[in-house]
């Protein structure tokens, strides 16, 4: 944080008094926060690619699985052609939905 907020300009930190401000702490702890959600998003969408590589591979033949938007996609698709409930696709999502991902 003190790297992305006393990157450029005339100030700097010097001394520990900087934990006094509440601003800063509150600022700190929505950076981490937000890290921490993003670390744990990446880990749960690499359990969810484990599984669809061992339950369902065709999935990667006809779309594109890497990060949870591509969930949000696979779920329009599965809307906009209504895919019975156990297609590869359908799947896919309802395992996304259990782990938390959508």
């Amino acid at each position: 944080m003190f790297d992305y907020k006393f990157r450029r300009g005339d100030r700097s930190v010097t001394g520990t008094r900087l934990f006094l401000i509440p601003s800063m702490i509150n600022e700190f702890e929505r950076m981490y926060s937000a890290f921490l959600k993003k670390k744990e998003e990446s880990a749960d969408m690499g359990a969810l690619l484990a599984w669809c590589k061992k339950e369902v591979p065709e999935v990667f033949e006809m779309h594109q699985l890497e990060r949870p938007e591509d969930l949000k996609m696979i779920e329009r698709y599965t809307s906009m052609y209504g895919l019975d409930p156990g297609s590869s696709e359908s799947r896919v999502l309802e395992k996304a939905k259990d782990m938390g991902l959508i």
